[in-house]
């Protein structure tokens, strides 16, 4: 009697196990949930209804970039809408591991909201398979959205208190595809290309997914796209604002807009889905069929050209070797840091280069001029031994170029503004 009792509390348990494991969908609701496995000042934290008018789950993981990046937006949206909403980060790795990640990479700032971790439970629930993964609860519980990260902004929080809705296409479930043409007729295929407006609901997977033969992009502008097309070899990066040279009237219709309250509104009308997939063999003209897409369904014409354009020339000063290495353990903490970390206090103040080759210099120095200033960077200074060298973090972190001028010339080094032929991208309106 004792074992048959056993065994049926053992069923009932398994049942219940996985009940509260089941996958939901927009319309259904939560119960309430606790959970005490907590980031943050809060010993638990709860989930129950008659709570908040709006609560966010925000899914993460740590080795996802825009989720990281996000961090100061969702301290800011929390801090702006205060106790009428929650915004709260789940990821699935453990709290050890979190609190590692924040610690040891010290320019990631911890945001100020609730933080669960080392969950399964809600991400077996809402069936996560990528991240950021938006989830959108009203004030029962109940789940109105689940969207990508692009649907979280002030814009949508103030509609979403107001009662009005959301984009419909935030409602809707991501869609999987496995391929976008017929097998069978792939050997007479010439090209196969898709192209649609941006849906953050839907993406496909298949076998040509991320191959030789294939280009894929989700929620790229057509000037993205166009770069994307010129970028074969990845020896140009052409996102680079002075590479590209723009003649269009209506920017608004490519570029978007500083300062929109839901830029989602402006992405979803703006940017596309594209794949591209072409026959084995026929790799190397991927690149010219996808200008030719291009180019047939935008307004637009686009080429290289070379013109005339400031440059700063990094040249050496005085015959003296000022730069030669040492020798001893080699050392690199030559890197600016993010926006989110600036004005914190760092144990490297300084950014060491030690018995580490020269280019190292010009990797640090180069996107400070090709980024922050917006020119074109040349090396003049053909030098092949390691260096030693040694700048004040405020150099990278509050970049002026007068002050990086005064940390080259103690090691013989100047920037110098002269013109110099530049190769671009030009996009003009057709005529």
């Amino acid at each position: 009697m004792i074992i048959k009792q056993f065994l049926f509390v053992v069923l009932v348990f398994s049942l219940f196990k996985e009940t509260t494991a089941q996958q939901v969908k927009v319309g259904d609701k939560l119960p309430a949930m606790n959970f005490k496995q907590v980031l943050g000042p809060e010993k638990e934290i709860d989930l129950k209804p008659n709570k908040y008018k709006l609560t966010i789950l925000d899914f993460w993981a740590h080795g996802c970039g825009s989720c990281i990046a996000s961090f100061p937006k969702v301290e800011k949206l929390q801090a702006m809408f205060g106790d009428s909403i929650q915004i709260i980060l789940v990821n699935y790795e453990s709290k050890d591991s979190t609190e590692n990640l924040f610690e040891k990479r010290d320019w990631i700032k911890k945001p100020n909201v609730k933080m669960i971790v080392g969950d399964t439970l809600l991400h077996k629930r809402f069936a996560v398979v990528g991240v950021p993964h938006i989830i959108w609860l009203d004030e029962q519980l109940q789940i109105k959205y689940i969207a990508r990260g692009t649907s979280l902004n002030a814009g949508n929080i103030r509609k979403f208190l107001k009662g009005e809705k959301l984009n419909s296409k935030e409602a809707k479930q991501m869609v999987v595809k496995t391929s976008l043409f017929e097998r069978e007729y792939e050997s007479d295929m010439q090209s196969f290309s898709y192209l649609a407006r941006y849906n953050s609901d839907f993406r496909f997977r298949g076998g040509e997914w991320g191959s030789a033969r294939s280009f894929t992009a989700r929620g790229m502008t057509a000037i993205d796209l166009i770069r994307s097309a010129y970028a074969a070899d990845g020896t140009v990066d052409w996102r680079r604002p002075w590479k590209t040279v723009l003649k269009i009237k209506n920017l608004d219709l490519y570029l978007k807009p500083d300062n929109l309250e839901n830029p989602e509104d402006w992405l979803y009308n703006h940017s596309y889905v594209y794949q591209l997939v072409i026959p084995s063999g026929r790799e190397s003209e991927k690149y010219e069929i996808m200008k030719r897409d291009l180019a047939n369904h935008f307004p637009l014409k686009f080429y290289i050209d070379t013109i005339a354009m400031e440059t700063l020339v990094l040249r050496k000063v005085g015959k003296e070797d000022k730069l030669k290495s040492k020798g001893g353990k080699p050392v690199n903490t030559f890197r600016k840091r993010n926006e989110s970390a600036k004005g914190s206090i760092f144990e490297d103040k300084r950014r060491i280069l030690k018995n580490q080759p020269f280019h190292y210099l010009l990797n640090g120095i180069r996107p400070l001029i090709e980024y922050d200033l917006e020119k074109p960077f040349v090396n003049d200074v053909a030098y092949t031994a390691n260096v030693d060298v040694d700048f004040d973090g405020l150099t990278f972190d509050f970049f002026t170029l007068e002050a990086l001028n005064e940390e080259l010339m103690r090691y013989g080094l100047q920037l110098i503004n002269e013109i110099r032929p530049v190769e671009v991208l030009v996009i003009k309106d057709v005529d």
